[in-house]
C-alpha cells in the first residue's frame, strides 16, 4: 500500500553534522547517541519527542537508548524504555531495518497508526514518526526518531541523500565496535595513515596504505571542506563512507591538542560462502538489506559498475539466476541484519 500523507520538507544543512557526530569513537554508547541526536535535531524535531536506539541484531535486542527532547510531563522511562518490545520481537527487526529516511506509516505501508504500534498513551498527539535507521552487515544498527503530528512521507530525493548519511553512520557504527574490543587501536600510533589537515600531507603511512595515497588525499580534502561547503547534500554524495574500500577517516586530535585526519581499517564483513571473498560477503549482504548497486558501491567506497560486475560474478559463483535469489539466500545466511522475512 502506498504511503499516504503530506511530503515532509527534509533540510539538508544538518548531513554533515549528523555525519561527523557518528565518527566520535571514544564515547560509550548513549554519549554517542545522545550526540548524534542533537546533529539530527533539525531533521527530527517536529515539535515533540527526539529519541533513538542501538540495536544488536546478531541478539535482537536494543543494547542502549537515549532522548534529547520529550513533551511536557512525559516521563522517558515510562513511554520510551519500558515500551521497546521484548528481545526477538518483530519491532526489534523492523527498528534494525537500514530503511536509511523515512516515516513509520513508510516503513509499515500505512497500516495502522504509529502511536497504536508504538503503544503511545492518549494525550502525545503522535500519528506518524520521521526515523533514520543506519545497519551494518555486522548486525549493529542504529536508528533515530522524531515524532510527527500527522502522517507524513519523505520523497524518494531525500531518501536517497539521507542514505548516504546512513552509510557514514553506519561505518562509524562498526568502527566503534572494532575499537572497543582493541581499546589500545585508538593510538595514533595503531592509525593507519595520518593526514595534516593545514596541508593535506601525508604525514605517516603504513602496510597497503601507501597505494592508495591519492584515494587518501582525496578524502582529506573532502573531509577538510565539508565545514565550508555550501551545498552539503553535494560534498556528502562525493564524500564516502570508506576510502578506497578499506578505511574511514576521522577528524581526531593528539594529546597535545594537535589535529589530524587519521586513516583506521574499516572493511565490512558479513556471514556467506567461503568461496567468495570478504567483498563479496559483503557486496552480498548489502543486496539482501536491500540497497542498489549505487547504495552499494558509496558504502564500500567501489564505482558502481565494479559492484554490478560482483553481483553477476557472486551469482554465477553460487549457481543462482537473479539479484532476488541472492537476496534470499544471502538473508537466510544471516547476512541481512534484519533477518530475510523482516
Amino acid at each position: 500500500m502506498k504511503a499516504r500523507g503530506r511530503s515532509l520538507a527534509v533540510p539538508a544543512s544538518a548531513m554533515i553534522a549528523v555525519a561527523d557526530a557518528g565518527y566520535a569513537l571514544a564515547a560509550d554508547d548513549a554519549t554517542w547517541l545522545t550526540g548524534v541526536l542533537h546533529a539530527a535535531r533539525p531533521l527530527l524535531d517536529h515539535g515533540s519527542f527526539v529519541h533513538g536506539w542501538i540495536v544488536d541484531m546478531t541478539r535482537m535486542e536494543f543494547r542502549s537508548c537515549a532522548a534529547i527532547q520529550m513533551p511536557e510531563g512525559a516521563d522517558f522511562e515510562q513511554h520510551v524504555r519500558h515500551r521497546h518490545p521484548p528481545p526477538r520481537a518483530p519491532d526489534v527487526a523492523i527498528a534494525g531495518r537500514p530503511a536509511s529516511l523515512g516515516t513509520a506509516s513508510q516503513t509499515w505501508s500505512g497500516t495502522g497508526s504509529f502511536a497504536e504500534a508504538a503503544r503511545f498513551p492518549p494525550g502525545f498527539d503522535i500519528q506518524d514518526a520521521l526515523m533514520l535507521g543506519a545497519a551494518d552487515p555486522s548486525g549493529i544498527a542504529a536508528v533515530l526518531v522524531g515524532a510527527l503530528p500527522r502522517l507524513s512521507r519523505v520523497a524518494a530525493r531525500d531518501q536517497a541523500r539521507w542514505d548516504r548519511v546512513a552509510s557514514h553512520l553506519a561505518a562509524a557504527l562498526r568502527l566503534r565496535e572494532r575499537l572497543r574490543s582493541s581499546p589500545e587501536s585508538l593510538s595514533l600510533d595503531a592509525a593507519d595513515a595520518l593526514v595534516d589537515p593545514r596541508t593535506l600531507t601525508i604525514a605517516h603511512a603504513t602496510g597497503d596504505a601507501h597505494d592508495h595515497l591519492a584515494s587518501i588525499r582525496q578524502a582529506a580534502e573532502l573531509l577538510a571542506a565539508r565545514h565550508r561547503t555550501d551545498d552539503p547534500a553535494r560534498l556528502v554524495a562525493a564524500w564516502r563512507a570508506l576510502v578506497a574500500g578499506r578505511w574511514s577517516l576521522v577528524d581526531s586530535f593528539d594529546t597535545d591538542h594537535k589535529r589530524f585526519f587519521v586513516l583506521r581499517k574499516n572493511e565490512p564483513t558479513a556471514p556467506g560462502p567461503p568461496l567468495l571473498t570478504p567483498v563479496q560477503r559483503a557486496i552480498a549482504a548489502y543486496v539482501a538489506m536491500g540497497h542498489s548497486n549505487k547504495a552499494i558501491a558509496y558504502h564500500l567506497g567501489l564505482s558502481e559498475s565494479t559492484v554490478s560486475r560482483a553481483v553477476a560474478e557472486i551469482c554465477a559463483s553460487l549457481g543462482i539466476g537473479s539479484r532476488e535469489q541472492l537476496a534470499q539466500l544471502a538473508g537466510a545466511l544471516g547476512a541481512d541484519p534484519g533477518g530475510a522475512a523482516a
